[in-house]
């Protein structure tokens, strides 16, 4: 036996133990906070922020300082806030703040962060705004219509124009490149985890369509659809085991797939495959794969959109 075998195998007990302190589940990526942008029958809009199993009915209410709130966005590190009067902030799991702009003659009514832009409708002046996130500089761009909510997907804004128009603006050229007619007034769109980007849409019966991201044309033509509701997960597989791949609809009371009991709203955490939903004025917190609803507290406020902060479990 040689003398670095021997070295070796003194050694290799040590190193088993060594290893046994390591706590890999401190490295497990977590949602540290889900945030939900929230509405009263008055139209005024609120965060909600729950962690560790505690909800805030007025997260960043502080921040705000009388402010009116508009709308609300993620970008992987933190949420990023907009008010009537013109403030953008990005704000962290804690509730600190992170950067602050002034946007001085501009109201962002809606905003979508991407990856180096926020991007901003200012449905009053008929603009759209990209504010450069590093140090806050401004493009301002005349829009083809009035501009509504957006999303964002791989480098591409798509902004509700008008009444039934997507426009779609790249985050590189900071330009409008094309435009989708889809035939129903809008009420939400959603990016899928492969290559379309779903708008729903219609009054009275609603749609389904789907725009592709790739070729930027409408690849599959309007359906009916159910639901009043629907949330779907960004993820195609389930890297971590605990993911849900599918999607999770509101029709009439019912939650699907979700708790048994009547709800009139919900959002999505797919990521620890958790629905949030609101039975009246309580609100619950409901694992898909237990199945067990834990009472979160008390809000009757529509819920309009959410984010969900990811982190890792020793933070």
């Amino acid at each position: 036996m040689t003398a670095n075998k021997r070295l070796w195998m003194l050694l290799f007990p040590w190193l088993l133990t060594a290893c046994a302190f390591d706590n890999d589940a401190a490295y497990e990526p977590v949602t540290k906070a889900a945030v939900i942008l929230a509405e009263d029958s008055s139209g005024a809009k609120s965060l909600i922020h729950i962690s560790g199993g505690q909800m805030d009915t007025a997260w960043a209410a502080s921040l705000l300082a009388g402010a009116s709130l508009t709308d609300m966005s993620g970008d992987g590190e933190g949420v990023w806030i907009a008010t009537k009067e013109g403030g953008l902030f990005k704000i962290d799991a804690e509730g600190l703040v992170n950067q602050t702009f002034t946007l001085n003659n501009i109201t962002p009514h809606f905003i979508c962060a991407g990856l180096d832009y926020v991007m901003i409708s200012d449905s009053s002046r008929d603009q759209v705004v990209f504010v450069r996130k590093k140090e806050g500089h401004i493009s301002l761009r005349s829009s083809m219509g009035k501009p509504g909510f957006l999303v964002y997907k791989s480098g591409k804004f798509y902004v509700k124009e008008d009444s039934s128009r997507v426009g779609i603006y790249r985050e590189v050229a900071l330009a409008r490149t094309g435009a989708v007619e889809t035939g129903h007034r809008i009420w939400d769109m959603i990016p899928g985890s492969r290559s379309a980007i779903y708008v729903y849409g219609g009054e009275g019966t609603r749609y389904e369509s789907q725009i592709d991201y790739n070729e930027d044309r409408i690849s599959v033509e309007a359906v009916p659809v159910p639901y009043v509701k629907i949330r779907r997960s960004p993820y195609r597989v389930s890297r971590f085991g605990k993911e849900y791949t599918g999607y999770a609809t509101l029709e009439g009371t019912r939650v699907s797939p979700g708790p048994p009991d009547a709800a009139q709203d919900f959002e999505a955490d797919f990521f620890e495959s958790l629905i949030y939903y609101r039975r009246q004025d309580s609100v619950f917190a409901w694992p898909i794969f237990i199945q067990q609803r834990t009472f979160l507290g008390r809000s009757d406020k529509k819920f309009l959109k959410s984010y969900y902060i990811p982190g890792y479990a020793d933070e």
